[in-house]
């Protein structure tokens, strides 16, 4: 099992004019997600009050099988962590599974927190 810590919620970033000129504001829909490939999911492990995986209803525990329609099954970390990152405001699809249900979840992608945004 691998801990894939700050992949939306731990980075900081600028966003436009703090050393991002021009460009796309990165987010991400704000979670720390566990790895398990031997089972072909990413498990919710953090899911921050109010940032974007909490406003889409995601809870710790809950365990994503597809993203944007992909399933997770077979993919490293790196393409795990590049399907769920994206400009800010856009929205990526999860397959999430709750108690033997799955469903598609939208998450609209946020800013980075830090910790110190998230008050620790």
């Amino acid at each position: 099992m691998l801990l894939l810590a700050g992949w939306a919620a731990g980075c900081a970033s600028g966003g436009p004019g703090i050393g991002n000129l021009g460009g796309s504001w990165p987010g991400g829909i704000g979670a720390t997600l566990r790895h398990r490939p031997s089972q072909g999911v990413l498990l919710l492990d953090r899911v921050p009050e109010g940032g974007a995986a909490a406003r889409a209803g995601l809870r710790s525990g809950a365990t994503i099988v597809a993203i944007d329609g992909q399933p997770v099954r077979g993919r490293t970390p790196a393409e795990l962590v590049a399907r769920l990152r994206g400009e800010v405001g856009t929205v990526v699809v999860l397959r999430v599974r709750r108690a033997e249900r799955e469903e598609d979840v939208r998450v609209e992608r946020a800013p980075y927190a830090t910790a110190r945004d998230a008050g620790r």
